[in-house]
């Protein structure tokens, strides 16, 4: 019940100051009410508030001066879980109070710690705890919590009946021992029984960083670990607490000489350094060096590793140990978490206020920045590029290219030439989608030498090309470190990674459960351009060819080949001028975006009508992009409909009935497509669910050549479908519509 008129009197006897609690909440009634810290109301005041606020809770205020030179204080805890340890640390408690959840521990500190309020923040699936000193104030029993409508209750006595002496004592040791458990990423992991060895030698790293003693991280540990626990970890606890102190884990304390991790983040603080975080978590600290530009770099890698490492050696003269560097990252971390903006980290491409910013790379650390009226060579960014392993330096550009001498060299068709060049300037669009390119041909045809070289001018890298993966999480990491990916020799594409190629093409994210935890998720989220060429139809389900351009090269005639050392002596010569061209049109993109129509006859549209945008600059034939890339999806497609096993069995099915018609069940359909191809044909689905699964992935090719596929209701003898041929609904006029049977 609310008393504040029966309670107050005795806190005020003891000189502990008593306030009005406003009633439905746990604000003070009174104004003004931090004047009272360590003055109790005069006698005319304390009559006042009796007959005032006679129904009201009663609070108390904190950071209250005792008699012995302490202050009084209290430590809140919100999650039930942190309890026991923090009781443990703090020792015996004779009174606290329970409210909704949780408990609040009083106590009190020496005046001259001068420790303040302050919320600490809980580790991984940890609560915060709020300590409270000067300034702040608690509700007590027995007034009514404004949540549960119930009363505060105490836990042991209250606190105007004990000795306020008996009261534990938190100093600024034990107060950093405290924030290092309840911040402690692996207090949560101690806490589960699982998993304990890894994280139970980190906690005590960080407990004895914090200056915790032997006996206090002992009592820390028999709180944390659940009740009938059966593992190890106990009994290992003094041998990790012996090699924690023997790897100097608690390096000088007590002698008044700074740390030497301490001495070290303030070396790098020195350096000016700017940290960050992106939208998925990941820390970068970013490096500025007078021969390879602005860069940044993981907080944890190796490149920030040995940054702190130099510096500390050049200041001190003397190496940084392991444990040392990683107290700094560990600190650098937390600030790149929670002190630094949020702010992205750009491989190649970055677009910003409306323009382009291209990282040259490497030996030169320059910045394209391409705008609507043009492009120019700078120093200054306001963007953040991240080079990862293999990152080779752009071409430099120069005005005045023509694209001509490009063509001529590599032996191009118009066709294959355009669209070539409509998928490099795709590639400079920093926000996508991207279309893919796919490139076939014979042996002999050069393929493989023009991957490279679309690399070497979008993305160069000591890896030019890659085996296409067999995973999507491979496909991810991949995509982390290039920004154009470039798969040589591709087979047959399946439909994990086709499924995977087209997301990334639009944008899209790989979650996948985080190393060495049970529950933390890794979020790799990528929006990337793709090359790949293989000889034969490597690439043929039909949502990847709605994705890509194609281009079919045929061999290069003898009398015409030229080395790769003569033609990379040529091309030395023409691709700066080249990538003038490119970003010229590409700042003409920039500048007309918003005034051209959005292609209607594409999958990908938004790709398509950059590219258009760009168009003019090139000074090809006007409607070239759109034509050459229309044609090319059309004849894929095409390709892929009239050579599919599946679709040939279906004709081959519809035309042995005499209506040109099937009316059944899918079950009925896979039997009589069994009949004509025989159930081990390759690319003939095996059962009548895949079957199902199957047309509905081409459904919308087949409707191209005007093979109609209409699903129909679940019936209690399967799946109902209806296939025939209407010519008249036909995009994509295919003569004849059936293979030769002897392909089956």
């Amino acid at each position: 019940m609310n008393d504040f008129t029966s309670e107050a009197p005795q806190y005020w006897s003891i000189n502990l100051s008593a306030l009005p609690i406003k009633q439905g909440t746990k604000r003070p009634a009174v104004k003004s009410w931090q004047s009272y810290e360590n003055t109790i109301p005069d006698e005319q005041i304390q009559q006042e508030w009796l007959l005032k606020y006679e129904n009201h809770g009663i609070g108390l205020n904190l950071g209250t001066k005792l008699d012995d030179g302490f202050t009084l204080v209290a430590v809140d805890v919100d999650d039930d879980k942190l309890v026991e340890p923090v009781q443990a640390l703090l020792g015996n408690c004779p009174s606290a109070k329970q409210g909704k959840k949780g408990i609040t521990f009083f106590a009190k500190a020496h005046s001259d710690c001068k420790l303040k309020s302050k919320t600490i923040k809980g580790g991984t699936d940890i609560g915060n705890i709020d300590f409270l000193s000067s300034g702040r104030q608690t509700v007590l029993p027995p007034s009514i919590h404004p949540e549960t409508n119930e009363p505060y209750v105490w836990v042991g006595s209250p606190i105007c009946d004990v000795g306020l002496e008996t009261l534990p004592i938190l100093d600024a040791r034990e107060f950093k021992v405290l924030i290092a458990l309840v911040g402690s990423e692996n207090t949560a992991v101690v806490m589960s029984g699982n998993s304990t060895h890894e994280a139970g030698v980190a906690l005590v790293a960080q407990l004895i960083v914090a200056g915790a003693q032997d006996a206090e991280i002992e009592v820390i540990f028999d709180a944390l670990l659940p009740k009938g626990y059966s593992g190890n970890s106990r009994k290992e606890l003094s041998g990790w607490t012996k090699s924690a102190r023997t790897k100097g884990f608690d390096e000088a304390k007590g002698n008044g000489k700074a740390k030497a991790s301490t001495i070290a983040l303030k070396i790098f603080e020195e350096q000016g350094v700017e940290l960050f975080h992106d939208l998925l978590g990941e820390c970068y600290a970013v490096l500025n060096d007078p021969k390879n530009g602005k860069v940044c770099h993981r907080v944890k890698s190796s490149v920030v590793r040995q940054f702190i490492q130099h510096k500390y050696y050049k200041v001190k003269g003397a190496p940084l140990a392991a444990a040392a560097i990683a107290e700094v990252l560990e600190v650098l971390e937390a600030k790149a978490t929670f002190d630094a903006p949020t702010q992205e980290a750009h491989v190649r491409f970055a677009s910003y206020n409306g323009k382009i910013f291209i990282d040259i790379g490497p030996q030169d650390g320059r910045i394209v920045e391409i705008g609507k009226n043009g492009w120019k060579l700078t120093e200054k960014t306001t963007v953040n590029f991240r080079r990862p392993e293999g990152y080779l330096p752009l071409i430099v550009p120069k005005r005045g290219g023509d694209p001509n001498d490009l063509q001529e060299l590599l032996g191009l068709d118009d066709t294959n030439f355009i669209l070539v060049v409509a998928f490099i300037l795709n590639c400079f669009n920093p926000d996508g989608p991207y279309m893919l390119l796919l490139a076939q041909g014979e042996q002999g045809s050069g393929k493989s030498f023009i991957c490279e070289l679309i690399k070497r001018i979008v993305d160069p890298s000591e890896v030019a090309k890659m085996r296409l993966p067999k995973t999507e999480h491979d496909l991810a990491i991949q995509a982390k470190t290039h920004r154009l990916l470039v798969f040589d020799n591709a087979g047959s594409v399946n439909w994990e990674i086709s499924d995977a190629l087209c997301t990334m093409a639009t944008g899209g994210a790989f979650v996948t459960r985080k190393y060495y935890t049970d529950d933390e998720a890794r979020v790799m989220k990528h929006k990337r351009p793709v090359i790949m060429n293989g000889i034969g139809e490597f690439a043929n389900r039909p949502d990847l060819l709605e994705r890509s351009a194609q281009i079919n090269l045929k061999a290069m005639p003898e009398q015409l080949r030229k080395t790769e050392a003569e033609l990379n002596i040529k091309l030395d010569e023409i691709l700066p001028s080249f990538m003038g061209f490119v970003f010229d049109c590409v700042a003409h993109a920039l500048k007309t975006i918003n005034e051209v129509d959005t292609p209607k006859s594409m999958r990908m549209a938004d790709a398509a009508k950059w590219i258009v945008a760009a168009e003019p600059a090139t000074e090809f034939q006007q409607g070239s992009f759109l034509m050459a890339l229309e044609q090319s999806q059309r004849e894929a497609m095409t390709d892929r409909i009239v050579n599919d096993p599946l679709v040939i069995a279906m004709l081959k099915v519809l035309e042995g009935n005499s209506n040109s018609r099937f009316e059944g069940t899918f079950g009925e359909l896979h039997a009589l497509i069994n009949e004509e191809s025989g159930s081990s044909f390759r690319g003939i689905p095996q059962t009548a669910a895949h079957l199902s699964n199957s047309l509905s992935r081409l459904n919308p090719s087949l409707k191209k050549i005007g093979l109609i596929v209409e699903i129909g209701e679940k019936t209690r003898r399967g799946r109902m479908v209806e296939v025939h041929v209407d010519d008249e609904k036909a995009e994509i006029d295919i003569e004849p519509r059936k293979l030769p049977s002897e392909k089956f």
